[in-house]
């Protein structure tokens, strides 16, 4: 009898791709009267990259064995060869049937595209929230927040301007800053906020939060106050110990007593304001089981009766010592991070508040969302709102699902499988992993669950004991063989993963059973080459400049042999490594392809244009004048010669006189009017500024995607130039191209981002590593009773670092006596750790094909992948010196070379030389004075505006002298009326903003929500008072009237050229 649960192992390269396009084609195939079960089905991956392989291998398939051709009496199904046939072998029919159903099941899916359900986790998740938006209190038109970054730096600005109102955050903040600057960090608390931050989207923060919500600032700063008076009862104790170690001590014959030292160095500990110096000397501990060392030798025999007497009492006092100190290190380690959760917490509440504001919905709360909201419904009632049932599933890296997406995966997969599809048959699942390659922990995934899942499934269980109905339905396979890497790469993986996966390296057990498959039968070429180079050197940047030489050296090397750039990758744990080989290689003039190195921010040309965008808004500043300059002479557009670009820069600060900015800027790029470039949106004005630059020329890929991000910002955020610079500040390093495909150059990308990928020729440098990466925790509040505390926060941030092993050890030690839920947590996450890191290794050294060449070192500390690696090869291969050989370099592959073509220029011309509109005449200069004044007032939301909307209007409209003077004149009168303060401190604004109300739209000026809650609307003029300007300003109010609540009150404000004049109705 068929599984119905089959759970697949499928280490690097075993072809499981194949095995799930072979399956989900095969389920596809079944039945050919229902060419459309394909809807039926739903293939689940964790990446976007993995998903869109599969949909792709799969339908080429289907084209290819639709559009076969006969020949010599048999089907040529081509490229998709392989895969045909296996399905054809599978299925048991011959090739006529295979093309017959292919034609039907591609037709079908052909013009119901939209029901193919291959894709990710979080795609689906995303389409159960839209689909149960109501149920889950969502908007229904809700967007979804990709960049996770985004809002957190939007949460923390909401936070810095709540500093100096709420007076306990501010007090919380203090002492944050006052807490790094204690441990000895940076006073700037940016970055480490930013940090802190980052645990909101993780599903560990998720129940910790729902439990803090309760508990107020005010209750964090009572329990701090609370903490500080355990903590110096705590002093007390260790005081009272010294006492008691002293009283054992004179109970002694003073010339008897044995490393008395030791004694008074502990009770000197325990004087000590460092709690981790609490913890007994070794001297003093190894009495507990040798009491009798306590005295000297020659005293032992006759001090019998004394030693006796001793014992309990030096082992109740060694035992109450390891306790007080681990109670220490609960208390400081609870206290210290209770002011990170209580900052994390006010984080959490600006943060909703932020995604209400902008109508959006980040990914990482859809989870949580199903799991609180829709799990207690019925998987049928589920189907029947997606509108689909399916019966087959297929999930891929399985290994780096998270606990929680399984919980929410488990009632929809049980339903499917203990169903009937429409043939009368029951549904399957087949789950393929591999625990080896879980690198994506930081981002929630839990190989754990994946390999719990597989022990189940090797005996038979239910694959969740949510599903007993799969008891004894359920199956377990290693596929093993290794179809990617050559045979040499494959034997040195096997043994050196063996080696790698002991008990010494790797201590618990389900981490170690991911390796015992390791071993892998290889099914690809002969021969191979693995090279383990150990760089010398006594410090890092030593070991590092040797690196790279002999990185350059390999790479020039293999070029002479033949082998292409494009054959080659370089993969790094970091992005600063990253750098570092990026630098050098270009140096060396070896062309490089990463995406750090194709981010926007990475041109020179983008830079130019942005430059000129930040320049518009503030076009009197100089710092951003000379930002132009220099950008451009960056891009190699400069007008401004080396020496003047020098002298300007040394003017700045002097405020040196000079020749005007903008009489430079017209004379080297006459194109440009700004009265023009403020008139258009901001998709045009970045064509508009690169045809002023001279950039519009040639086909420049950054170019076209900063133009793509201009549109897209514009139709889905705001089509305005200082909402999309503010976006750029954050955004700049993020927004990207897309490689080019057949480039000649050198790949360079981190392991995780190769993940999946296979190349001809790997180059792994910088080969030793610890994991550093931030260890805080969640815990409950189950030390608080030992602690004596009565209102402890119900969820607290804990540091998981222990320093050294001995360091750990002796933490462990300590903690067992005082919270033992702690040091689990601690050996787990070291657990944790350590697979982890075997797990990188072992992903960067899968990828390679035909040459694998790894740069360590064995300087590193004790236990580090350097040494590790140099006693494997001393054991297991000859080591000539520095350098580890195995193998020899293959011929490099016979291809035609590929070139990419790329446009020659890029089309940009402007419509407005190809189009005449009728206009009106010239401004004269009392219009263009009251246009300005009205686009200033526009740009002021507070008074602190005032100067930036002045100096932009009046570059705008290029006025000069007297018309200049009016125009400040007048808005400065405006702002400064006594009766319009309490506008100028509105809590919400919105200039200029369009509002839909039925089917008609209107803007008016200004909208705002007062202090006092209620709303008012305002709207600026220029000419003389007329009665349709109230009508007119009477319609905003009662459109708005419905979505505001309440009707708002109307303020026209008269902008004379002598005076303001102000008429309101309403509050």
């Amino acid at each position: 009898m068929k599984a119905a649960f089959q759970v697949y192992s499928a280490s690097a390269g075993s072809g499981k791709t194949f095995l799930l396009a072979v399956s989900y084609l095969t389920a596809a195939l079944k039945d050919p009267n229902r060419p459309g079960a394909f809807r039926h089905i739903m293939a689940l991956t964790f990446m976007n990259k993995a998903a869109k392989e599969m949909r792709e291998r799969i339908l080429k398939t289907l084209v290819a064995a639709s559009e076969a051709t006969m020949r010599d009496g048999q089907f040529q199904w081509g490229e998709a060869e392989d895969l045909a046939n296996a399905v054809q072998k599978k299925l048991g029919i011959n090739q006529e049937e295979m093309h017959h159903r292919a034609k039907k099941v591609l037709h079908a899916m052909l013009h119901d595209y939209g029901s193919i359900a291959i894709g990710t986790l979080d795609q689906f998740t995303h389409r159960l929230v839209r689909t149960f938006a109501i149920e889950l209190g969502l908007p229904g038109q809700f967007d979804v927040e990709i960049e996770q970054d985004t809002l957190l730096e939007m949460s923390l600005a909401a936070l810095y301007q709540d500093l100096g109102e709420d007076a306990t955050l501010t007090t919380m903040l203090s002492q944050f800053v006052a807490q790094n600057i204690e441990d000895e960090k940076a006073p700037d608390i940016h970055d480490a906020l930013m940090n802190m931050a980052k645990e909101l989207p993780k599903e560990a923060a998720g129940k910790a939060i729902e439990a803090m919500q309760a508990f107020s600032s005010k209750d964090h700063l009572a329990s701090q106050q609370a903490m500080r008076q355990l903590e110096k009862s705590l002093q007390k104790e260790a005081l009272q110990l010294v006492d008691r170690y002293q009283a054992l001590l004179e109970s002694l014959p003073e010339e008897g007593v044995s490393r008395i030292s030791s004694w008074y160095s502990n009770q000197d500990k325990l004087r000590s304001r460092d709690y981790a110096k609490w913890r007994p000397t070794s001297t003093i501990d190894g009495f507990i089981e040798s009491p009798e060392n306590a005295l000297k030798k020659a005293f032992q025999v006759s001090h019998a009766a004394s030693i006796e007497a001793i014992a309990e009492t030096l082992a109740l006092c060694v035992k109450d010592q390891w306790a007080l100190a681990g109670r220490a290190d609960v208390m400081r380690s609870i206290r210290r991070h209770d002011r990170s959760a209580a900052v994390l917490m006010a984080m959490a509440e600006r943060l909703e508040l932020v995604m209400d504001r902008l109508g959006v919905q980040p990914v990482w709360k859809f989870n949580r969302l199903i799991q609180d909201e829709l799990s207690q419904q019925p998987a049928s009632y589920l189907y029947e709102r997606l509108g689909e049932r399916y019966s087959d599933f297929f999930i891929d890296e399985a290994q780096d699902t998270s606990a929680l997406q399984w919980k929410n995966l488990w009632p929809l997969l049980a339903h499917g499988l203990s169903s009937l599809n429409a043939a009368g048959e029951s549904g399957t699942a087949l789950i393929v992993g591999d625990g080896k390659q879980s690198i994506y922990r930081w981002r929630g995934s839990e190989a754990e669950a994946f390999l719990a899942m597989n022990q189940r499934a090797r005996d038979g269980k239910s694959p969740d004991e949510s599903m007993p109905s799969l008891t004894g339905r359920t199956a377990f396979e290693t596929l093993p063989n290794n179809y990617r890497s050559r045979h040499n790469i494959v034997a040195f993986n096997n043994d050196f993963f063996t080696e790698m996966a002991d008990e010494s390296r790797m201590p618990s057990s389900i981490h170690r059973e991911a390796y015992a498959d390791i071993s892998q039968s290889p099914k690809g070429k002969e021969g191979g080459l693995v090279q383990v180079k150990f760089m010398d050197g006594d410090h890092s940047e030593e070991r590092q400049e040797s690196t790279l030489d002999a990185l350059v050296v390999d790479i020039r090397e293999a070029l002479g042999a033949g082998w292409a750039l494009s054959d080659m990758a370089i993969l790094t744990r970091s992005k600063r490594d990253g750098h570092a080989i990026a630098e050098r290689l270009a140096f060396e003039s070896l062309p490089v392809l990463s995406s750090d190195l194709l981010t926007l921010d990475a041109s020179p040309h983008v830079q130019a244009i942005v430059a000129v965008m930040h320049w518009m808004l503030a076009p009197a500043i100089e710092d951003r004048q000379l930002q132009v300059m220099l950008r451009c002479h960056d891009a190699g557009i400069g007008w401004v010669e080396q020496d003047e670009l020098v002298e300007a820069c040394m003017a700045l600060p002097g405020k040196t006189n000079r020749q005007p900015f903008h009489r430079l800027f017209k004379a080297a790029f006459p194109e440009f009017d700004e009265h023009i470039a403020w008139k258009l949106g901001l998709y045009e004005l970045g064509e508009y500024l690169a045809r002023c630059l001279n950039l519009a020329h040639e086909s420049n890929p950054f170019i076209l995607r900063l133009l793509d991000t201009l549109q897209s910002y514009a139709a889905n955020k705001l089509n305005r130039l200082e909402a999309f610079v503010n976006q750029w500040n954050i955004d700049k390093t993020r927004w990207c191209i897309s490689a080019p495909e057949g480039q000649e150059a050198v790949q360079l990308l981190t392991i995780h981002k190769a993940k999946g990928l296979e190349f001809p020729m790997v180059f792994f440098p910088f080969a030793t590593w610890e994991n550093k990466r931030p260890n805080l925790s969640w815990m409950d509040d189950s030390w608080a009773e030992q602690m004596g505390m009565s209102q402890p926060p119900p969820a607290t941030l804990v540091n998981l670092s222990s320093g050294n092993s001995k360091e750990a050890e002796q933490r462990h030690k300590a903690l067992e006596f005082a919270w033992p839920a702690l040091s689990e947590a601690i050996k787990k996450d070291q657990a944790e750790r350590a697979f982890d890191d075997c797990n990188l290794l072992y992903v960067a050294m899968t990828r390679a094909v035909d040459v694998l060449m790894i740069y360590t070192s064995d300087a590193s500390r004790t236990g580090s992948f350097g040494l590790w690696m140099k006693a494997f090869m001393e054991g297991q291969h000859a080591l000539q010196g520095s350098v580890g050989t195995v193998g020899e370099r293959p011929s490099p592959p016979t291809r035609p070379l590929l070139t990419a073509k790329h446009l020659p220029f890029m089309h940009s011309s402007d419509w407005t030389n190809r189009v005449r509109l009728a206009s009106h005449k010239s401004l004269t200069e009392e219009q263009a004075i009251g246009d300005a004044v009205h686009v200033a007032m526009e740009g002021i939301r507070t008074a602190a505006d005032m100067q930036l909307a002045v100096d932009a209007a009046i570059h705008q409209f290029k006025l000069q002298g007297e018309a200049a003077t009016k125009v400040k004149a007048l808005v400065n009168q405006a702002v400064t009326h006594p009766s319009m303060q309490s506008f100028m401190a509105a809590t919400e604004v919105y200039c200029e903003r369009p509002v839909m109300v039925g089917k008609q739209v209107f803007r008016p000026d200004r909208l705002m929500k007062l202090q006092d809650g209620k709303w008012a609307i305002i709207d600026y003029k220029t000419g003389q008072p007329d009665n349709k300007h109230g009508k007119q300003i009477a319609t905003y109010a009662d459109a708005l009237e419905g979505l505001l609540g309440n009707r708002p009150s109307t303020h026209l404000v008269y902008l004379r050229s002598q005076h303001i004049d102000i008429i309101s109705h309403g509050n």
